[in-house]
């Protein structure tokens, strides 16, 4: 089942079919958390698009309606700015040329149950291709528009390089790129150059790369991939290939992604588990004593818990880790935050005065104390918290450091709990 992208996003869905309408409904709320506008008609479709064209994210185009046929939807749908998938039971070469010319994201032949899956990975992709910024790079101005046009009907915004030069300053300078395209025959530097220098401060899982040439052998194509390419495409090639190409390296560094954030995140509150805790927390502690630098840790523990797991139920403690986990995340969303286990949780601040941890920690003690979880029953039961923080001092590493804030936080269990012990 895919991630849930946002409740915000809007798909506008014109099909005369009400069993395959809903069907397609249900899975793009249930897998993509998308809401649906469903038309059976163009001019139920026109209301939506006067109605709600600004909010709508993708519509997906029947192309045989009763009040319509051909690709007269489409012109409808584009005419307001909104990316289409355009759909059909009947399917040929003169159609697919012309909804090509009409810059559709991709048709699809209603044609088996596999059309559903491959509708809703189109989506998830799109949508997710809102926060994507390519870079290409080919010498040939033409080539550079054509490329970039394509990447736009994916709805991918991209920057554009003359050459390899060009193409690593503005990698540099624009971290956030997350694909390149690059052409092979070059002045200055080909590209597979180029590809090696890449790869010398971006690696493979936070950036795809794709090799383009006019010369088709293996042997250029398994030199781009020796040299760290990802992909290879060999010119003249068709948007479609490129849709393909660009949607599976992008989906690839999706899955890379996600593994990586399973591996160091824990799965209940999305905070950063144990291992990696330790593991940036390390580092950390000896970049703090090398810079001369302030460190400060906090473990924080929710109040009574045990008694809301066992009178509300594992659910509502479930929902208590997940509401103070996303307290801590807005409190401290500059510092090294985990979950131990159980109950607890670990904040390490780097570089911070005294006054401002102690400022922040209260903050977030009271807004604990403040926002309640609310039961079954109506009622509303505190998910109150105890703190100790100290200053390093003695402590030679963060072991150390976790075992006095320990000890602070049993003083404050000790002391009637809801309150905050520190070292400073």
């Amino acid at each position: 089942m895919r991630k849930p992208i946002t409740e915000a996003d809007l798909v506008l869905l014109i099909e005369d079919q009400r069993i395959f309408s809903q069907m397609l409904a249900s899975l793009l709320q249930q897998r993509l958390g998308c809401k649906v506008l469903k038309a059976e008609t163009l001019a139920a479709a026109r209301e939506y698009l006067q109605q709600h064209g600004a909010a709508i994210r993708v519509a997906v185009c029947d192309l045989h309606l009763p009040d319509a046929s051909g690709v007269d939807i489409v012109d409808a749908v584009q005419a307001c700015g909104i990316p289409a998938i355009a759909m059909t039971g009947k399917f040929s070469e003169e159609l697919r040329q012309e909804l090509l010319r009409r810059g559709v994201v991709d048709y699809v032949l209603k044609d088996s149950i596999s059309a559903f899956d491959y509708v809703l990975g189109l989506i998830h992709r799109l949508l997710k291709n809102r926060a994507v910024k390519a870079l290409i790079v080919d010498d040939s101005a033409a080539s550079r528009q054509i490329l970039k046009s394509y990447l736009q009907q994916q709805g991918i915004t991209a920057v554009l390089a003359g050459d390899g030069e060009e193409g690593l300053s503005l990698l540099r300078s624009h971290p956030e790129i997350s694909l390149v395209m690059t052409d092979h025959e070059m002045p200055r530097m080909s590209g597979i150059t180029f590809t090696a220098e890449v790869r010398k401060f971006r690696k493979k899982e936070h950036l795809a790369v794709i090799g383009l040439s006019g010369t088709g052998n293996g042997k250029l194509s398994s030199q781009f991939l020796k040299h760290g390419a990802n992909d290879f495409i060999t010119k003249p090639f068709s948007y479609e290939e490129l849709l393909c190409r660009v949607s599976q390296n992008l989906d690839m560094l999706d899955l890379i992604q996600s593994n990586r954030q399973a591996a160091i995140c824990d799965y209940l509150t999305g905070l950063y588990n144990r291992r990696y805790f330790f593991e940036q927390g390390n580092q950390l502690f000896r970049q703090t004593i090398s810079q001369m630098q302030h460190l400060h840790l906090a473990v924080i523990d929710i109040d009574h818990f045990k008694r809301i797991n066992d009178v509300c139920g594992h659910e509502y403690g479930d929902e208590a880790l997940r509401q103070t986990a996303a307290h801590l995340q807005e409190t401290f969303h500059k510092d090294l935050v985990g979950r131990f286990g159980g109950e607890e949780f670990v904040v390490l601040f780097a570089a911070s005065e005294n006054r401002e941890v102690a400022r922040r920690l209260e903050e977030f003690r009271q807004w604990q104390q403040d926002v309640p979880l609310k039961m079954p029953d109506g009622s509303a039961h505190p998910v109150q918290v105890s703190i100790g923080c100290v200053r390093r001092e003695q402590e030679t590493d963060l072991q150390q450091l976790i075992h006095a804030a320990d000890q602070l936080l049993y003083q404050a269990k000790q002391t009637g709990r809801n309150r905050i012990i520190s070292r400073f």
